[in-house]
Order: C-alpha cells, then sequence, then structure tokens
C-alpha cells in the first residue's frame, strides 16, 4: 500500500477560503446592485466559517498529520 502523499493542509485550507473571499465580494457586489442572491451570502459565510474551524483543527492536529509519511 503507498504511503498517503504529504501536504500542507493549511495551504489548502487557506485556498478554499480565499475562494470563498472572492464569492463573498461578488455576492456583496450583486446585493449593493439590488440583485436577489437567494441564500449564497449565507452559504458564503458558512463556508468561511468551516474555514475557520479547519484552520483551527490543522493547528492543533498538526503533529498527528505531520507523521504520516514518515
Amino acid at each position: 500500500m503507498p504511503k498517503p502523499i504529504r501536504v500542507n493542509l493549511q495551504r489548502v485550507f487557506l485556498a478554499g477560503m480565499v475562494m470563498w473571499l472572492i464569492a463573498l465580494v461578488v455576492c456583496l457586489v450583486l446585493m449593493a446592485l439590488t440583485i436577489p442572491t437567494g441564500r449564497a451570502f449565507w452559504v458564503i459565510l458558512a463556508g468561511l466559517g468551516v474555514g475557520v474551524a479547519l484552520l483551527v483543527w490543522e493547528r492543533l492536529d498538526r503533529r498527528n498529520y505531520s507523521q504520516l509519511g514518515k
């Protein structure tokens, strides 16, 4: 069985959060133009919240997953 690939999870989670932030800017612009966005605003906020939670988890659990590939 091959060893798991070691990745920097912090970079992965930050990249995802950057995409959510871009979506938030687009959503806010649409809202400013009075274009209905439906539930998109709340979905984006939830995505950012999950990203923050994952960054906290990554920080607390870094030692466990960083030893997987050794």
